[in-house]
């Protein structure tokens, strides 16, 4: 397939559609974080409702471990035929939770709406490196963040109002979209079966070299930063929502809370290609760490809203990069015929830390209330910043992701 080094080089169809293949995964945390507290009603009294809430919203990231699977589908059989059944997933899955109120079921639908987001975005970030080169392909990534950021404020404004006039599930009759991206996808998303073959039998040496990167203390070590990442990124859907009630905040609170956040976002996205000239990607995961933890630092002693629009700045600006960066770091690095079995590694792992939020903080919400889970978070933040920033030094001004491309 030919990759292009614009980002229009493909045509106008191709990057609208790409752009609209992350709506899916937006609207996993979106269109039930408003109404979470509700919901932890539904479900049970007390501590146990929130916790089942929680790992409702949360249980579409173990299911999105299934990415590698649906994006090693699309390198073998093709882009278009694991696009079109991702988005029947998600239709199926999310959807259907608008008709139970059953935890088990309600389970259930969350993980298998998790199947369809994770092969929806493992094979659209695939598609991104077999279609864009170099810059372009930086700037690709950059415009599906801060889209989806827009994307994720929308989706909370809607929800947020659907469910204080109705019920807290006429949210997701929003998942009726991807009826239509997926004809959409069918009229232009590029057929890229033989890809696999294709690729290595013109460069059979380095057909193994994923396997062999997967085993680097590098790769781990950046899949063990996705996963805090995720953790951090979720957060603000699992956990903001009950720390604003706990300090006495509207239910309006945190749909007005994510309007800065989104902004701060979308700006930090739209900056990552003009940062990645000069800065290696991991300096810019660092920086990120310390404005997240200011953030969830400010969020936990927010007296005023005038502070927790303060806080939504710095934690919209310090979570929003790193995932982007990683991709084009790795996509430039990948054998072409394997890009689409990492990208779901790489968005596996990541969704893998929304899942662990209710275990990993529901002793401490219990116990010493969500403020005080907000400040655990954010010194790990600053201690994980200040150990990459001490390990790669010098190295951090370099430019590694606008190099030539695969």
């Amino acid at each position: 397939m030919k990759q292009s080094e614009t980002v229009l080089g493909n045509g106008w169809p191709v990057l609208i559609f790409l752009l609209l293949a992350t709506l899916p995964n937006t609207f996993t945390s979106t269109l039930l974080a408003s109404a979470l507290p509700v919901l932890a009603r539904e479900l049970g009294t007390g501590a146990l409702g929130i916790e089942r809430a929680q790992m409702l919203m949360t249980a579409p990231g173990l299911a999105m471990l299934t990415s590698p699977l649906a994006g090693w589908a699309a390198d073998r059989y093709g882009a278009r035929r694991a696009v079109s059944i991702s988005l029947l997933l998600c239709t199926i899955g999310g959807l259907g939770c608008r008709f139970t109120v059953d935890f088990p079921e309600l389970l259930a639908l969350r993980l298998l709406l998790g199947v369809g987001v994770g092969g929806m975005m493992a094979v659209s970030l695939a598609l991104v490196g077999a279609c864009f080169a170099g810059q372009a392909r930086t700037r690709v990534l950059s415009y599906r963040w801060a889209i989806m950021c827009v994307f994720s404020v929308l989706a909370v404004q809607l929800a947020s109002w659907l469910a204080l006039n109705f019920t807290w599930s006429t949210p997701l009759w929003v998942y009726l979209s991807a009826l239509p991206l997926l004809i959409f996808g069918l009229l232009c998303v590029p057929d890229t079966r033989g890809m696999r073959e294709v690729g290595e039998s013109t460069e059979p040496s380095q057909a193994p070299r994923l396997m062999k990167e997967l085993l680097t203390p590098t790769f781990l070590l950046a899949m063990a930063g996705n996963l805090f990442f995720a953790i951090a990124t979720y957060s603000t859907y699992a956990q903001l929502p009950f720390l604003l009630k706990e300090l006495g905040y509207a239910p309006t609170a945190f749909a007005q809370m994510m309007i800065p956040t989104t902004l701060a976002s979308v700006v930090a996205a739209l900056l990552l290609p003009r940062m990645s000239r000069f800065f290696h990607p991991v300096a810019i995961i660092a920086v990120s760490l310390v404005v997240f933890a200011c953030g969830m630092l400010c969020f936990s002693m927010a007296g005023s809203m005038a502070k927790v629009i303060f806080a939504s700045l710095l934690v919209g600006a310090g979570t929003v990069v790193f995932e982007p960066a990683l991709s084009a770091f790795l996509l430039e690095k990948i054998h072409p015929s394997r890009r689409g079995l990492a990208m779901g590694g790489v968005f596996g792992t990541f969704h893998l830390g929304p899942f662990l939020i209710p275990f990993l903080f529901g002793g401490l919400n219990a116990r010493y209330g969500f403020a005080f889970s907000a400040q655990i978070m954010a010194w790990v933040a600053l201690a994980l910043a200040v150990g990459i920033l001490a390990v790669l030094g010098r190295h951090s001004v370099k430019p590694r992701l606008a190099t030539s491309p695969t």
